[in-house]
């Protein structure tokens, strides 16, 4: 015999939480009729900010329509809305028709199966793991993903669900707005999606669970920056201005230690010091450029001597 069952949760700071209780409602699964289907599981959350192109054409649909009530046309504006994506697999990454979105999710492929943790590169911070044990697995991801602070649009997420046929969906509910309005740097809000499927085998139980934890960070990107290249004697050997296009600056071989200045898009300055004669690796700075959708774009700089690479 062989049994499964399916549910969703949401974990929210506690004053997140009482800010939209009136919309969560007590609500616990985006699709109540996926307790019983068993070939559908979840595979990530699609952060997007403001309204997007499938929900415009979703309104449009309902002009001309005649409704009873108010109530029955801010039910249909605010049902949920099922959009088709695609997966690709070289790059691990997903596409939904009519939204533009990042997605931080686990997959299953190949026979036999194996996990991979699905990142774009807009989420930094991540942190992913597989636990087996004797009862199951358990996987699990978390990441953040940072947006400007001056951003006026809503940022929402929405779960990303998987069927049997290798077929991928995500669900744009009307819970699925995380944070709204100007915020302060620094601010930080976060929602947890967990999956969990339960198989009974000759009275043996095998538990696989998911869970995605995705935050959103408000922040200020930068305008401009400046790397300042130092010998041991505090000598000025080269600076360089740094483009968003630029993953790895060389350094002069008797390099001992660089400045980062970076300026924000407020005019602030912020002044990093690496010691490059303290470690022999190569160093590591992230910087945050504006992206599209009142996005930040983190982009991490790798800065090496002469001869190592």
């Amino acid at each position: 015999m062989r049994r499964k069952e399916l549910y969703r949760s949401r974990k929210l700071p506690l004053f997140l939480a009482l800010s939209l209780s009136f919309m969560f409602g007590g609500c616990t699964l985006a699709r109540p009729e996926l307790q019983m289907a068993e070939e559908e599981q979840l595979c990530g959350i699609l952060a997007v900010t403001g309204e997007q192109e499938a929900q415009q054409v979703k309104e449009q649909s309902l002009e001309g329509r005649s409704f009873l009530s108010k109530r029955e046309l801010e039910e249909a504006l605010t049902a949920e809305l099922i959009v088709e994506g695609v997966y690709r697999k070289e790059e691990h990454t997903f596409a939904f028709e009519g939204v533009e979105g990042h997605v931080l999710g686990v997959m299953e492929e190949g026979e036999p199966p194996t996990i991979h943790f699905v990142n774009d590169g807009f989420f930094t911070g991540v942190e992913a793991n597989t636990t087996v044990t004797d009862t199951g697995r358990e996987d699990t991801i978390s990441g953040t993903i940072l947006v400007m602070q001056s951003l006026n649009e809503p940022v929402y997420l929405y779960p990303v669900y998987g069927r049997s046929d290798g077929s991928y969906y995500a669900v744009l509910d009307s819970g699925g707005v995380l944070m709204n309005g100007v915020h302060d740097e620094g601010e930080v809000y976060s929602q947890n999606y967990h999956w969990e499927t339960v198989e009974e085998f000759g009275g043996e139980k095998e538990t696989r669970s998911t869970s995605i934890t995705v935050s959103v960070e408000a922040g200020i990107p930068v305008k401009r920056v400046q790397v300042r290249m130092y010998d041991e004697n505090n000598g000025l050997l080269e600076t360089k201005e740094l483009s968003g296009k630029m993953r790895k600056v060389r350094l002069p071989e008797e390099t001992a230690y660089i400045i980062v200045e970076e300026e924000t898009v407020e005019g602030a300055v912020k002044r990093s010091l690496y010691n490059r004669e303290e470690t022999e690796e190569e160093l590591v700075h992230v910087v945050h450029y504006p992206g599209r959708d009142g996005l930040i774009d983190s982009q991490e700089i790798v800065f090496f001597k002469a001869g190592t690479t």
